[in-house]
């Protein structure tokens, strides 16, 4: 029934009109929807994208909200969530929620392979600094049964990508050697991978049960991508790491000068430690923090949608106002840790503003607003208003919903009910 009431509203004149626009360069504000009325025209105008397109929202809880209202207009299967990762890096190793790096990964892997989704995202998911794209997607490549790979070269691959080693593949982001086999569990897949050798022949690809470790359905290819989001290859590290140690000389050096041998002994410890990380495993938790010395062009989540996709904007005044407000958050927090001697001058470049974000942006962009206002950061070339009105609220009262209902009708209106399921 939604994709039967997406198709009627698709041939009304306002919204052939914005379908006109996604043709153009620009950026287009469409006024007087709110709630789920903004859903509903976000998912008209992405059933007409054959490109991905992203969703931009204040905070957690509305791109949340946004994303159960979205996955009711369009297959489940098209629609993903981006949520935010914790950007308050100080000298010790910060500990990310496993589940919401996964998610995060799932995106950028279903990106990478050039899918058709659209992804809701808050502001602060979008604050933080990427891997660029082109190196990120390049990463990528595909095993085929029959081929020939050379053995140390795979595994010095799956380093680079983000795998860690372990003695046995049994959750997401490791894999494992043994014998001839080497099983590998990427985020993206239902099952891990399991490949077998003969010599330096892919002999077999298939998926298998990680609890039981038995193979499942055999696989004729496989296309591998990486499973973190800042990756490094040998010369980016060699050169980061380079970077990272001349400012921490250049730092201890001017707090010694300043009589703060405490301070500066304390940042040198901290950061010897994590060049030590960097060197021994290419890889721990927290390493973001340092994503500015490892590329001058770090990425904006944009980077990796095609420019044929859409950028919806959801209430710019409140986007506006919560990244404002999580930057300002995130100075005061980092002229703290500078004077303790816990980051380096440069770690405080972590995060892209919401000015920086949009100037980057590729994309055909669409404000969403309830009244007309002014945008900040873009210029609006056309603006589209669309009358509508909330319905009230019945309070489980069946027969306000009816009189409601036989009011619409009697005025030669069509009407769609819309339950969250048969039983209802």
């Amino acid at each position: 029934m939604a994709y039967n009431l997406l198709e009627k509203w698709q041939e009304d004149p306002s919204f052939i009109s914005l379908q006109r626009f996604r043709a153009e360069a620009g950026a287009r504000l469409v006024t007087g929807l709110e709630g789920s009325q903004r859903s509903f025209l976000i998912a008209a105008l992405f059933a007409e994208t054959s490109a991905a397109s992203l969703v931009l929202t204040a905070d957690t809880a509305r791109a949340e909200r946004l994303y159960e209202e979205l996955k009711g207009f369009l297959p489940s299967t098209e629609v993903f969530l981006f949520p935010a990762k914790d950007f308050f890096y100080s000298g010790e190793v910060l500990t990310q929620s496993k589940e919401i790096l996964q998610q995060r990964l799932k995106v950028l892997e279903r990106l990478a392979l050039q899918q058709r989704i659209l992804v809701i995202a808050p502001v602060s998911a979008l604050l933080s600094k990427l891997t660029p794209a082109a190196y990120w997607n390049g990463l990528r490549f595909e095993l085929k049964a029959g081929s020939r790979v050379e053995w140390k070269s795979l595994l010095e691959k799956l380093v680079e990508m983000g795998y860690e080693r372990a003695d046995l593949t049994e959750s997401e982001g490791f894999f494992s050697v043994r014998g001839d086999i080497i099983d590998i569990f990427p985020f993206y897949t239902p099952w891990p991978v399991r490949i077998s050798f003969f010599d330096e022949e892919v002999e077999t690809l298939s998926y298998f049960h990680p609890e039981t470790q038995r193979s499942l359905e055999p696989k004729d290819s496989f296309l591998l991508l990486p499973a973190r989001e800042v990756i490094l290859n040998a010369e980016s590290l060699q050169i980061g790491s380079k970077f990272l140690r001349e400012e921490m000389e250049k730092t201890v050096q001017q707090l010694k000068n300043k009589q703060q041998e405490e301070v500066a002994d304390r940042l040198r410890s901290r950061v010897e430690s994590h060049l030590a990380r960097l060197e021994n495993t290419r890889y721990f938790e927290g390493m973001e923090q340092y994503i500015t010395y490892f590329y001058l062009e770090p990425a904006v989540l944009t980077d990796y949608f095609p420019k044929e996709g859409l950028l919806f904007w959801d209430d710019p005044e409140a986007v506006t106002s919560e990244a404002d407000s999580l930057l300002k958050e995130l100075r005061d927090y980092q002229a703290g840790l500078l004077l303790q001697g816990d980051i380096l001058p440069q770690q405080v470049e972590v995060c892209w503003s919401l000015k920086e974000i949009l100037q980057r942006n590729s994309l055909s962009l669409v404000a969403l607003t309830a009244f007309f206002r002014s945008v900040p950061y873009v210029t609006i070339s056309e603006s589209t208003n669309i009358q509508a009105r909330l319905l009230p609220s019945f309070m489980g009262r069946l027969d306000l919903l009816q009189e409601e209902l036989e009011s619409w009708w009697s005025n030669g209106y069509e009407v769609f009910l819309m339950c969250d399921g048969e039983k209802r």
